[in-house]
């Protein structure tokens, strides 16, 4: 039988079934005001918490640092996270996440890779922040990943215009 109760007791739960879930209320963005992004002029630091990428939630235990070593004298840096379900997953360690950066003399960067991993997909990357580079060194946090934000409409709300409307009550 195909039919599975995923929140029932002994049935399967893999974490495909959360992403596909989760991915349904909640867009990629930070969780509960966490992983703030400093940097010194060699290096970028992503704060404790949590972030959601295409319905997977990723724990950044304690704050971590990334070293960087410009490629270019005056552009940008970009901090993405990336997972990759081709990589064997792992009890400790990153395993299918990783820290990645690109350089760019602008803001533009190349496109993302955002494969839909909850169906046949195996690599989605979310862009976290992109840093400033002048004179060899980071100056700048120009943009970095906004909240986690819930779709009502997804979960079938209204918006509150419409629930006035309903009401009879003018605005």
């Amino acid at each position: 039988m195909a039919l599975n109760g995923i929140f029932l007791d002994r049935r399967e739960n893999f974490a495909k079934d959360w992403r596909n879930i989760l991915v349904e209320i909640l867009n990629d963005g930070i969780l509960n005001n966490s992983c703030k992004v400093t940097f010194t002029s060699n290096s970028i630091t992503v704060g404790d918490g949590y972030f959601i990428l295409k319905g997977a939630i990723v724990n950044n235990k304690g704050a971590e640092t990334i070293p960087i070593t410009p490629t270019l004298t005056n552009g940008y840096v970009r901090l993405k996270c990336r997972i990759d379900l081709t990589k064997e997953a792992s009890e400790t360690g990153p395993g299918q996440v990783s820290w990645e950066t690109e350089f760019s003399a602008t803001t533009t960067f190349p496109a993302l890779t955002q494969e839909d991993i909850n169906g046949t997909g195996a690599v989605y990357e979310g862009e976290i922040a992109v840093l400033q580079i002048v004179n060899g060194n980071i100056t700048a946090l120009t943009r970095s990943m906004g909240p986690a934000e819930i779709d009502a409409e997804l979960l079938g709300g209204k918006l509150p215009g419409e629930y006035l409307q309903t009401s009879g009550i003018q605005k």
